[in-house]
């Protein structure tokens, strides 16, 4: 098989849950993912391809472009069998079959788009019973399949011994709120430790907070004179074993992403029975039926008060952790 992956080059566009959809395929289904502009004889051994492509205008002309100097000629070289639209609609003139992944839950479409799909070989793949419903209602004759990825039987809750050599290992022996900041912008962890400044500045304890990082470099810049720097611990992307652990050891875990589809984070939480902060129009709040502590916005003021009620709420982080341990995530 020779899937055709069109994303976006804008980086603000990229999407974590396509990026683990790439993942898993690349594991469970062999592909290996390749760049478009590479040469096919290089991988005349390789049954599966994903072959990786960006557009960046779009637009009449820009979609003209686009199919008649880069779409035609890389299925033309490569073979291709499928397309995948990753987040984003975009006309490609084809009979082939096309596959749009559906990654928000405000999509829309054009009157315009509406008749390209209706006339093309078109399915869907999203990641929740709502954005699927609103699509089948738009597209009854489309296929849209619901899926995430799978969240691995590694992500268990962890024992009394076993957290406390996770946390001398990390934390200082300290409990500790996690935040991953992997694939997020600066912005995304600068304004979590200004909440954190205002929960330690009322708590005034040795609780720490993790963040799992793909940039650490930043994050270390900019908290050299933050005022509370020695209770942050910074970790560069530990493997999935190192990872789950660190997440069934947290106190609390922290998963405020905008795009709605990022969920493998808070899932992996939940799975862990680790209490989660969401953002309050969340699809993963729903899916745990406000089971979880939420912010309605992200400023340092919501977000202090979040952390002081994190750590004060005994009662309502066990009836969290009840209610995720009776009703598990698939």
């Amino acid at each position: 098989m020779k899937w055709m992956l069109i994303q976006s080059s804008d980086a603000n566009k990229k999407s974590n849950y396509i990026t683990a959809l790439v993942q898993e395929w690349q594991r469970l289904q062999y592909f290996q993912l390749v760049d478009a502009a590479d040469k096919p004889e290089q991988y005349a051994d390789k049954a599966n391809l994903l072959i990786q492509t960006t557009i960046k205008s779009q637009g009449k002309l820009g979609n003209w472009l686009n199919n008649s100097l880069k779409h035609k000629p890389t299925i033309k070289k490569w073979h291709i069998d499928k397309i995948i639209l990753c987040g984003f609609f975009h006309k490609i003139e084809t009979d082939l079959s096309q596959l749009f992944i559906v990654n928000n839950s405000n999509i829309t479409f054009s009157e315009e788009e509406k008749t390209f799909i209706q006339s093309h070989d078109f399915s869907f793949l999203t990641y929740d019973e709502k954005v699927k419903a609103l699509i089948e209602t738009t597209f009854p004759e489309q296929k849209t399949q619901l899926y995430n990825p799978i969240i691995l039987n590694i992500f268990q809750p962890l024992n009394w011994d076993d957290s406390q050599q996770v946390k001398q290992v990390h934390s200082s022996g300290e409990d500790y709120f996690l935040v991953n900041s992997i694939g997020q912008n600066l912005d995304y962890s600068v304004n979590i430790l200004k909440g954190f400044s205002i929960f330690k500045k009322w708590q005034k304890s040795n609780m720490k907070i993790l963040f799992l990082m793909d940039n650490v470099q930043e994050l270390q810049g900019t908290i050299a004179n933050y005022k509370y720097r020695d209770d942050v611990h910074i970790i560069n992307q530990p493997e999935e074993k190192e990872r789950a652990n660190i997440i069934a050891s947290a106190y609390c875990t922290i998963h405020l992403t905008t795009e709605d589809s990022d969920n493998i984070f808070a899932r992996q939480s939940a799975k862990c029975l680790v209490p989660i902060l969401l953002k309050q129009n969340s699809t993963m709040l729903s899916w745990l039926d406000n089971n979880a502590f939420y912010i309605d916005e992200i400023s340092p003021e919501t977000l202090g008060q979040a952390f002081i009620t994190m750590y004060k709420a005994e009662n309502i982080r066990a009836k969290h952790i009840d209610y995720m341990e009776k009703n598990p995530l698939i």
